[in-house]
């Protein structure tokens, strides 16, 4: 049974728990959470963006004497887009302040995790723009304290505390903006935890099935953690993939009858930055994560042409992790979502073209006619022919005490010996038949060119 607030109760037989957030107050100030601070924002939903801009506009009837003062507390891509929004609505740059907090826990999440709403890179490139715009930053503070009005419904100041120092700073502030990473309210936290579900620091306990302790109860989100932690991603996934996932398990969706433990959808991010830039980001969950190396091992690849910088990120494997545009040009970059994910080889030989220095253009690159046929609705069906086709092959080899390099030259000569490949290329010629008409580039087919020798006398 479930207990809303006005003494109502919902009987369900099963209850699913989707309640996160990405920010929420600090803990200083959570014996705010129920009513917040009249000049207090965060931004977690559509209301939350309506309510800030309201709470900008009434900043603005000040008298025009009065020196405003609009702090802002984060540290990633969102903190910078809500600066720019602040800049671009008739803030000065030296009326807002910018307080970046450092969590060892975090920065370690960003460089095992592939996160779209974060990048250590180019968030040390949007402090010196929003420095440029007359922003005062103040680096490796956090929240130590905080001061109200006497009226006790509006932030007065708010004390920063230095990480690795003694330094303090308190500051006046007409506006508190929070971007503190918290997946979960303290008051829906608590709420759980007294309804008896199993929780750790906060996060709800879950089975490899998103269930709860409770048989009854399953929940989905970053605010999860896994009792039996898996070699695999499972926050910051696309949320479709997620609640595919759970469907199945709970009976409900007859299609796809047996799902990958691991996630593989890509995940889009697109935000608008400081000086009239745009940046999308896509990545792919990690599938491994023990015994793998960070992220800031990956082979990066960079490009820049007509101020658009683009960067792709490959594992140790060669697959696409990551891609990331930045660029003055808006546009939907969400056609990138196809290319993340996919194998460097099978990206037109994404690798070698950039070290030789025939990709000029990532963006353009991955707008080119040959991506017409892995972008094609039947180009999975043509894969998962291709992996039954060697999948023998693959497990043979890999019983082999041999190493990762070995293997593959191996594999190559068995899938030549046993005709594998060549049973490959008339897979492909024999795709590219059947669905020729659906793509919009012209392209030379075997048939296209008769064999005028056939009937050709021998010298």
């Amino acid at each position: 049974m479930l207990t809303l607030e006005k003494n109502c109760d919902v009987y369900y037989e099963t209850l699913l728990l989707m309640c996160e957030t990405d920010f929420e107050m600090p803990d200083v100030l959570a014996v705010y959470e129920r009513k917040k601070p009249a000049n207090y924002i965060q931004i977690n939903n559509r209301f939350d963006k309506i309510m800030a801009y309201h709470k900008l506009r009434a900043l603005h009837d000040l008298p025009p004497d009065m020196q405003r003062k609009v702090v802002v507390y984060g540290a990633h891509i969102r903190t910078f887009e809500f600066i720019n929004f602040l800049i671009t609505h008739g803030l000065k740059g030296k009326e807002v302040i910018l307080v970046a907090p450092y969590s060892k826990a975090a920065a370690r999440e960003r460089l095992t995790l592939n996160n779209c709403a974060v990048d250590i890179n180019i968030e040390h490139v949007l402090k010196e723009m929003v420095e440029d715009l007359g922003v005062k930053i103040h680096d490796q503070m956090y929240l130590e304290d905080f001061e109200m009005h006497s009226d006790n419904s509006t932030l007065k100041s708010v004390k920063f505390k230095g990480l690795h120092s003694d330094a303090e700073l308190d500051i006046d502030c007409d506006l508190f903006v929070c971007f503190e990473d918290r997946y979960l309210s303290k008051q829906n936290a608590e709420m759980l935890e007294a309804s008896g579900l199993d929780m750790d620091s906060g996060q709800v306990l879950v089975n490899d099935q998103f269930q709860t302790s409770d048989p009854s109860v399953y929940a989905l989100g970053k605010f999860i953690k896994h009792t039996v932690p898996p070699n695999h991603q499972y926050i910051f996934i696309n949320p479709k993939e997620a609640v595919t996932k759970l469907m199945v398990h709970l009976g409900w969706n007859s299609e796809p009858k047996e799902i990958e433990e691991k996630f593989s959808m890509p995940v889009y991010f697109q935000a608008q930055l400081p000086m009239d830039y745009y940046i999308a980001k896509v990545i792919t969950p990690k599938r491994y994560l023990a015994r793998h190396l960070d992220n800031q091992y990956g082979f990066r690849m960079n490009t820049y042409q007509n101020k658009e910088f683009c960067r792709v990120r490959l594992n140790n494997l060669g697959y696409v992790e990551e891609i990331v545009v930045v660029t003055q040009k808006f546009q939907d970059f969400d056609f990138l979502k196809y290319f993340c994910g996919r194998h460097e080889l099978l990206l037109n030989n994404l690798k070698a073209r950039w070290y030789l220095q025939d990709i000029p253009s990532f963006v353009n690159f991955f707008q080119e006619p040959w991506v017409e046929l892995i972008m094609n609705e039947n180009f999975k069906k043509l894969q998962d022919y291709n992996k039954q086709l060697i999948k023998p092959v693959v497990e043979e080899v890999m019983n082999l005490s041999i190493s990762r390099e070995q293997r593959l030259k191996v594999m190559q000569n068995y899938a030549n010996d046993l005709g594998i490949t060549a049973r490959l290329e008339e897979a492909v010629l024999l795709f590219l038949q059947e669905h020729r008409d659906d793509f919009h580039t012209d392209f030379a087919l075997p048939q296209d060119f008769p064999n005028t020798g056939e009937n050709r006398e021998p010298n």
